[in-house]
């Protein structure tokens, strides 16, 4: 987050709905991953990123 966390926004590595295409086999990954950069986003910014109720819990 250091070094690709700008003020204008941050990097999201994403996996385009295809968990395959980077070796994700679990779905919880995927919520894991949204959850993490939602805290760097909450102590850098002072906002987590928005609820995405959709992502697998």
């Amino acid at each position: 987050m250091i070094h690709w966390g700008t003020q204008e926004g941050g990097l999201i590595l994403s996996d385009y709905g295809d968990n395959a295409a980077i070796g994700v086999t679990d779905s919880g990954i995927i919520r894991y991953m949204y959850d993490s950069f939602s805290q760097w986003s909450a102590r850098l910014y002072g906002n987590p990123l928005p609820v995405l109720p959709n992502l697998p819990v």
